[in-house]
Order: C-alpha cells, then sequence, then structure tokens
C-alpha cells in the first residue's frame, strides 16, 4: 500500500512531465521545422542550414590554415554565399526566416581568439565538425545543469532530479541552442563554472573562466560587471579574481594578436556593422514601445541595483550573492541589446534552480504571494502545455496548423519575465533572504571559505 501510495505522490506526476518532455521533443522535430521548411521566407532565400559554428569554423580554418583575414570582405562574401548562395543585401533582411536571424551566419562577428575553442574542429570536414560540437554542447550543457545545481546547493531526489533534467533538455532554449549550434551554451557553461568556483574560494580560476567568456560580449558584461562590484566589498580579499580575470585576458588578446595584428583595433567597425544586419534589439525592446522599454528597465533596476549594492560584501557562497548573479543574468537576456533568441534564455537556469531551492520557504509566505508564485510557475511551464495543444491539433488542416505552431515559441518569450517575477518574490522575503547556501551544500572546504568573503 505504500509503494502505491508513493507511485501516485511521485510517479504520476513525473510520467505527466515525461510525456509533455517527449511531446515538446515531437513538436520540435516535427511540426516546429515542418512550419518552417514551408514558410515563403525560407523557399525565397533557398538558405542551407550550416549552423551557427559555420562562420568561426571558417574563420579557424582560414586564419590557422590559410593566414587569411576572417573578418575580411573576401571571407565574408564566401561565408555569405555558402549560406545564402549570395551575398546577403541588409535591405532584403526581412525575407530571412527566424532560423536564419537566429545565427551568426552573416559574417564572422566573434571576437578573433573564439578560433582557439574552434581550432580542434578545423582538422575535419565541417559536416563531421558539427556532430562533435552538438555533442560537445549537450555535455557542457548538462555539466552547468550540474554546477548551478551546486552553486545554489539544490539537493533533489532522482524523480525530481530526472524531470528538471527532462525539462532543460526539452525547453526551447536548449532546442534551439543545440540545433544551430550556438556557442552562447559554451558561455553559460563558462558562467556556472565562474560561479562554482567563487563560491569555493577558487578566485583566480573564476576570474580566469570570467575572461574565457568574453567570446560573447554582449552576454557577459552585466555578469562581469556584478563580479567587479562584489570584488570591490572586501579589495583586498577578493583580488584574485581581478588576477585571474586579467591574465587570461592578456593572453588570448596576445596571441590573437600575434595571429592577426591589429584586429582589436578594427573589431568595433565589425561589430557595428553586424549590428545593421541583426538590428541588435533587446528582448523588451522587441515586445514593446521604447518609453514602455526605458521605463520597464529603469524599475527593474531599481529593484535590482541597491540590492546588488548591498549584497556586494556577502562571501560568494550567500543567497544575495546567488540572488544578485540571478537578477544579472535575467536582466542580461531581458534588456542587453543582441540578437533576441530564445537560446539566450538558457541564462535563465540559475534562476530557476534558485527559486526551486527556496520552493517550499515562498509557499509559507501570505496567500497571495504564494497565488503570484504559482501563477509565474504555470506561465513558465505553458511552452510544454501548448506544445501538447498543437500536437493535438495535427488533424487539422496544415494551413491551419501553420498558423497555430509558433505558440509555443512566442509563449516562450515570456520566461524571463516569468523568472524575474519568481526573483522579486524571493527577495522580498526577509526569512529567504537570512537562509544561507551552507559550506555543506556545496561542499566548500572550512579553510576555502574565508578566501571568498
Amino acid at each position: 500500500m505504500r509503494m502505491m501510495n508513493g507511485l501516485s505522490r511521485s510517479g504520476i506526476p513525473l510520467l505527466f512531465v515525461l510525456l509533455c518532455c517527449a511531446n515538446m521533443c515531437f513538436y520540435w522535430n516535427r511540426i516546429q521545422r515542418a512550419s518552417e521548411a514551408t514558410t515563403p521566407s525560407a523557399v525565397h532565400t533557398k538558405a542551407k542550414f550550416l549552423t551557427d559554428l559555420y562562420p568561426p569554423w571558417v574563420a579557424a580554418c582560414e586564419l590557422l590554415l590559410n593566414h587569411r583575414d576572417p573578418y575580411g570582405p573576401d571571407v565574408t562574401r564566401e561565408i555569405q554565399l555558402a549560406y545564402f548562395g549570395s551575398e546577403l543585401d541588409p535591405s532584403h533582411l526581412s525575407d530571412l526566416s527566424d532560423a536564419q536571424i537566429f545565427s551568426l551566419a552573416f559574417r564572422f562577428a566573434y571576437p578573433l581568439y573564439v578560433v582557439f575553442f574552434v581550432a580542434p574542429l578545423i582538422w575535419v570536414e565541417f559536416h563531421t565538425a558539427q556532430i562533435i560540437f552538438w555533442w560537445f554542447l549537450f555535455s557542457v550543457t548538462l555539466a552547468s545543469m550540474y554546477l548551478w545545481s551546486r552553486f545554489v546547493g539544490l539537493q533533489l531526489r532522482w524523480p525530481a532530479l530526472l524531470a528538471l533534467l527532462s525539462f532543460l533538455l526539452t525547453s526551447v532554449p536548449a532546442m534551439q541552442g543545440l540545433r544551430i549550434l550556438q556557442l552562447g551554451l559554451v558561455v553559460a557553461a563558462l558562467f556556472a563554472a565562474a560561479a562554482f568556483s567563487a563560491a569555493r574560494g577558487h578566485l583566480f580560476i573564476a576570474g580566469a573562466l570570467l575572461a574565457l567568456t568574453t567570446i560573447r560580449p554582449q552576454m557577459c558584461i552585466l555578469v562581469i560587471a556584478w563580479f567587479a562590484l562584489w570584488m570591490s566589498g572586501a579589495w583586498a580579499r577578493r583580488l584574485g579574481l581581478l588576477w585571474g580575470f586579467l591574465a587570461t585576458l592578456a593572453i588570448l588578446l596576445l596571441a590573437s594578436h600575434f595571429l592577426l595584428p591589429g584586429w582589436l583595433l578594427r573589431y568595433p567597425s565589425v561589430l557595428g556593422t553586424y549590428a545593421k544586419y541583426t538590428g541588435a534589439w533587446s528582448l523588451l525592446g522587441m515586445l514593446m514601445p521604447s518609453t514602455l522599454h526605458m521605463l520597464i528597465v529603469v524599475a527593474a533596476l531599481i529593484v535590482v541595483v541597491p540590492f546588488c549594492w548591498r549584497a556586494r560584501q556577502q562571501p560568494a557562497n550567500s543567497a544575495s550573492f546567488a540572488l544578485c548573479l540571478a537578477f544579472t543574468l535575467t536582466l542580461t537576456v531581458s534588456v542587453v541589446p543582441t540578437v533576441v533568441a530564445s537560446f539566450n534564455q538558457v541564462l535563465l537556469l540559475p534562476a530557476i534552480l534558485l527559486v526551486i531551492r527556496y520552493w517550499s520557504e515562498l509557499q509559507q509566505r501570505t496567500r497571495p504571494v504564494r497565488m503570484a508564485t504559482l501563477t509565474f510557475a504555470l506561465f513558465g511551464f505553458l511552452p510544454w502545455l501548448l506544445a501538447l495543444v498543437v500536437t493535438g491539433g495535427l488533424a487539422l488542416r496544415h494551413d491551419e496548423l501553420t498558423k497555430i505552431s509558433r505558440i509555443p515559441l512566442q509563449a516562450s518569450l515570456a520566461l524571463p519575465f516569468v523568472v524575474f517575477g519568481l526573483l522579486a518574490l524571493t527577495l522580498s522575503s526577509a526569512a529567504i533572504k537570512s537562509v544561507p547556501i551552507t559550506v555543506t551544500e556545496l561542499a566548500v572546504p572550512a579553510r576555502t571559505a574565508s578566501n571568498s568573503r
């Protein structure tokens, strides 16, 4: 009888979660891709799907094997010819499908030292390189989950862990990032490793890992700003973070300058040219009028900045530090101008894990807070529920199914706002702010725990 009761309490919800996740995989690989392939823009451009790996792979091959400038017009032309069949005309950007806009296939627009990350793949054909890199990204995504869980002190039973892993791997950000082989997944894993290293007291390593995240400058700017603010709270004891960051960044810049002298001086113009293609919108800027966009950004900063200022003196294994980092990553997804794409939302993972970590405390709050928490959680689950609805509409005519096929993707754009709301509820609880992420949960040795203070 006890076994049956246990099954009813955990088994049935777990089966429902696994069903939703399996259906999301079906939706993504069959319905969404079929709808995208039949859109007029995709047919019109006849673009090859070469993934986001192609420009840095070509850049690494040309620079390391052929000693050519990857930012030069010749290499840019070759990238666009391979992807689009012709040079890209910025005036025809509206003809591109979402998958093409979300890819950095217009030109090589990364810092030059990204070629060091891709260098092991230049000795194989691009098709083989894609397979290898897919498994690498899959592995670092799982590693991100593990490191963030350890960072926030989250301990789960196996049914909850299985459900969480299923949600992660079938989320729109993870599936989109894996599909287009987005380097942002690597940056997200580096953030997780840097935060975990800081919590363990290994500040030099944390700084070195933060320097590596500069391969995607737009993604790392707010996170580095938070770490700099935190370092200022106890400058003498946290100076190792700065030395690790500067030493690693200097090695990257000097090595890349040796390969291509003067590239750093030309790089701002490269970013400017790329911004003309992409528009460089933030998520808020895309969804809202400029006035409302600015008001929401100011309101968010009013919530976040004072708390970060007060928390800068807290140790890296504290709840306050984790909340500040989660807020910073959420703002990165929402307000930093970049290519608006769901794969950036992998940065929301630590915030989600932090809310799960303090879920029981949130449920002990007042009734309005409990209702708001459950409402936000339901909105976060909407993409999976809507994917069930879309799959149930397979009996519809093709044109009708096409109209509703993108609803789960559109619902996923609300996730940053949902997460920000949950974090605000978490921040408002004095009881939660007083709960530390204990040394045993992060397995911090006693002799190193003091170093992060």
